[in-house]
């Protein structure tokens, strides 16, 4: 999801097989790999829009925030 955030504002550029790959190729393939991507990304983006991270931890039920302080992280177990 943050590959998908980061190119979508122009951050990274990402290749496959030395080809420059594409915001929408993206998605398809990000839709092929997650279930309801549209839906987490969505979501995800309005956290990274509030300069928010989300991770998920190895317990699925467990959901991490950071928050984005002068390149520090606090982080929140939610």
């Amino acid at each position: 999801m943050e590959g998908c955030y980061l190119l979508e504002i122009s951050k990274i550029k990402i290749y496959r097989d030395k080809k420059k790959v594409s915001l929408e190729e993206l998605v398809k393939i990000c839709r092929e790999e997650y279930h309801n991507f549209d839906k987490k990304y969505l979501v995800y983006k309005d956290f990274r829009e509030k300069n928010m991270l989300l991770t998920q931890a190895l317990n699925s039920a467990v959901i991490l925030q950071y928050t984005i302080e002068d390149q520090v992280l606090i982080m929140r177990h939610t």
